[in-house]
């Protein structure tokens, strides 16, 4: 599933940083990295792309492993402003 085409995305998973960082709500890719490393976001790198799959999203979010603004956000599909 993961191994797919770029133009053949399973509706599950979001593709490349641009994806991953609307799945997390518009957050940056500083951002979605620094979770990634510090908090375990799971984010899969199966041929260089990285991916995250919304249902790993969704497990992490529910296990409380990451920021308590990122879970809050998620939780409620609030968007992060651009532009602070």
């Amino acid at each position: 599933m993961i191994q797919q085409a770029q133009g053949m995305q399973d509706p599950g998973m979001a593709v490349g940083w641009k994806a991953i960082c609307e799945a997390l709500g518009g957050v940056s890719r500083s951002t979605a990295t620094r979770w990634a490393r510090d908090f375990g976001l799971p984010i899969h790198r199966p041929a260089g792309a990285p991916v995250l799959l919304l249902r790993d999203r969704d497990a992490w979010v529910r296990s409380g492993r990451g920021p308590r603004l990122c879970i809050n956000r998620i939780k409620r599909g609030v968007r992060v402003r651009k532009g602070r």
